[in-house]
């Protein structure tokens, strides 16, 4: 007997027709399960009741969700998700079940809450707010917003360690240091001779926020394998001045991020709608997955894709969504299409100072100009500079992964690293110092969400929200729509360490001895100088979120996790009929004729009050 549990109640599908279930192999596809028509007849007294006699012609057809249905057969559940009304008509309603990733998709819910509009907190205040001093007859003015007093302990956190952070970082919208790190040297600022920032720009824990968003989705995180270092130390950039969380967030769905953090590490994310809990796996789990053996009933098809039949992170080539920021190197990409037009030329020369002159002695300057060096898997082109000097340059950091050199099916990463930027600080704070001047390297972001803060509204619990004067002001600010090209910057923080003058400097000034500056990473290779804590500091933080560079002795590389991809032909899709006594688990390597498949759906039916014992399944050989 087929039975329906419709958010508690118990409802009867009609016994003569089929209900076809798909099972989505949450591994390599975006579905999870899912039904086709479920049809309830409006005949039966407890099926008009569940679905409040929405069959009747006077009664309004306000299509409704129901959270919590499970489809059983024979008191055997077969799946359990959201039921969305398909269809109605005098005599019976049609409803569909969606369960599992497919439930995060296709749930209208979950698309319509934007992270930045969650109630995400608000960070607690890194220090002591200043309550005297020069500093307040400046606070109305634009470049001031907040102070606040710091303590002299550089291995202190600035902010809360795993949930948020105050990088300084560069506003390229206006022109100003968000999170400031300071200095009083003479007491005139804040009164006191002591550290402290202003300017607050919150910069929150990615895990941390993923987190959140599951929570409010109504999902406990049971697992989460990239809650470990270094990826635990991985922080969103923003300029955004003001202490709620949800500021420093781009305008996705909740969909959206969960996407796009699943795409980032190449990983599985596993909801189980009966348990209510989310699980985040290391996508390499796949290729160890557990195997069952079948035999095709009949003769096979295979569908053919010239680009190939996936379109995912563990197959396709990547390439970072990097935003607008002005600040970008312009050799930070070394696109496709220019490592097709020029020579590779694979160096193994040790060369401290990367310029590599017993390898390209006898080239000509042509030769130069026209090939790019890959030594021990960092690219180097020749480029002329300002004052016309020649040299090698690091260059294609952010390149895009190839995995396919004959295909254009690219996926997009828009979770990608942020731009820095090295600047000349002036460190003066009291009207009788002289300037001062030391570099710091800082984030750079634009911010083009932040309003004017003295047109900004706030509520009695902190909170900024919008006015009816700002909707007719600006009715962009209304605006639910995502958009596109929007992208979410992130930074590794290094906890208890601070910038101090750099490798050249010889003794620390009054600024290095009170500075409290942090010192962050996006790849361990750029702007390295500014990470230099003296020599006999030795440190592991050889981090980077470059998708080529794979993590060896000493690093730590993002793109070691899409090494793990899967090499399978992903062009040739085989439809196979098989039998199976139990319900077969899509996730699961599959051995058809000595050869190993990966599963990428499996289809039922379910007729007659049973469930039908012939399946068809959809598979990939793996290589």
């Amino acid at each position: 007997m087929i039975t329906c549990i419709i958010n508690g109640h118990r409802a009867y599908p009609i016994s003569t027709s089929s209900i076809k279930v798909t099972y989505a192999n949450q591994y390599v596809t975006d579905d999870g399960e899912y039904t086709y028509d479920i049809t309830f007849p409006m005949d039966i007294l407890t099926n008009r009741e569940i679905f409040k006699n929405v069959s009747r012609f006077e009664v309004a057809k306000n299509i409704a969700k129901y959270d919590d249905c499970k489809l059983y057969v024979d008191s055997r559940i077969i799946m359990s998700g959201v039921g969305t009304i398909l269809s109605v008509n005098q005599n019976e309603v049609k409803l569909q079940i969606v369960g599992g990733k497919s439930r995060i998709k296709f749930n209208e819910k979950l698309t319509k809450h934007y992270i930045d509009e969650l109630d995400l907190g608000i960070a607690d205040k890194p220090g002591y707010t200043v309550d005297k001093g020069w500093s307040q007859g400046f606070k109305n003015f634009q470049k001031i917003n907040d102070i606040y007093r710091l303590d002299d302990d550089k291995s202190k956190f600035l902010g809360m360690e795993g949930k948020w952070c105050f990088v300084p970082v560069r506003d390229e919208t206006n022109d100003m240091i968000a999170n400031f790190v300071g200095v009083d040297k003479t007491k005139q600022f804040i009164g006191y001779n002591a550290p402290f920032i202003m300017n607050l720009a919150v910069q929150p824990s990615l895990m941390y926020i993923f987190r959140k968003v599951v929570e409010y989705e109504g999902y406990t995180l049971k697992r989460n394998d990239f809650d470990c270092k270094p990826w635990n130390l991985l922080y969103i950039a923003s300029a955004y001045k003001t202490r709620e969380l949800r500021r420093a967030l781009p305008h996705w769905s909740s969909y959206t991020f969960i996407e796009e953090f699943r795409k980032l590490f190449n990983a599985t994310i596993v909801f189980d709608d009966i348990k209510k809990t989310c699980s985040v796996i290391n996508a390499s789990e796949l290729t160890t997955a557990d195997s069952v053996e079948i035999e095709p009933l009949d003769k096979y098809t295979t569908d053919y894709d010239e680009d190939g039949s996936f379109s995912t992170s563990s197959t396709a080539n990547l390439e970072y969504n990097l935003g607008d920021s002005a600040n970008r190197d312009s050799y930070e990409v070394i696109p496709k299409k220019v490592f097709e037009s020029f020579d590779s030329f694979h160096c193994e020369e040790i060369s401290l100072d990367h310029q590599f002159v017993s390898t390209t002695m006898l080239w000509s300057e042509k030769k130069k100009r026209q090939t790019i060096i890959e030594n021990f898997g960092d690219y180097y082109i020749y480029v002329e500079d300002g004052s016309g000097k020649k040299s090698w340059k690091l260059a294609g950091i952010w390149s895009p992964l190839i995995r396919d050199k004959s295909s254009d099916d690219y996926v997009d990463l828009n979770i990608s690293p942020a731009a820095q930027v090295v600047e000349n600080i002036n460190f003066k704070t009291g009207l009788l110092e002289d300037k001062y001047y030391e570099e710091r390297c800082l984030l750079s972001i634009p911010n083009n969400k932040e309003p004017d803060s003295k047109d900004c509204d706030i509520d009695e619990d902190g909170y900024s929200y919008t006015s009816v004067q700002d909707a007719l002001d600006d009715e962009s600010m209304l605006d639910k729509s995502e958009d596109e090209q929007e992208c979410m910057n992130i930074f590794f923080i290094l906890p208890g360490r601070v910038q101090i003058g750099g490798i050249k400097t010889t003794s620390l000034s009054w600024v290095d001895i009170k500075s409290r500056w942090p010192q962050f990473v996006t790849d361990y290779r750029i702007n390295e100088d500014y990470r230099y804590c003296g020599i006999v500091d030795i440190y592991y933080d050889y981090y980077s979120l470059s998708l080529r560079k794979k993590s060896e002795i000493g690093s730590t590389c993002l793109g070691s996790l899409h090494d793990n991809g899967l090499e399978l032909d992903k062009k040739n899709c085989m439809e196979i009929k098989f039998k199976s006594d139990d319900i077969p688990d899509p996730s699961k390597i599959y051995i058809i004729r000595n050869k190993r498949f990966v599963c990428e759906k499996i289809e039922m039916e379910v007729k007659d009050d049973a469930i039908e014992p012939v399946y068809t399944g959809y598979f990939y050989m793996l290589s």
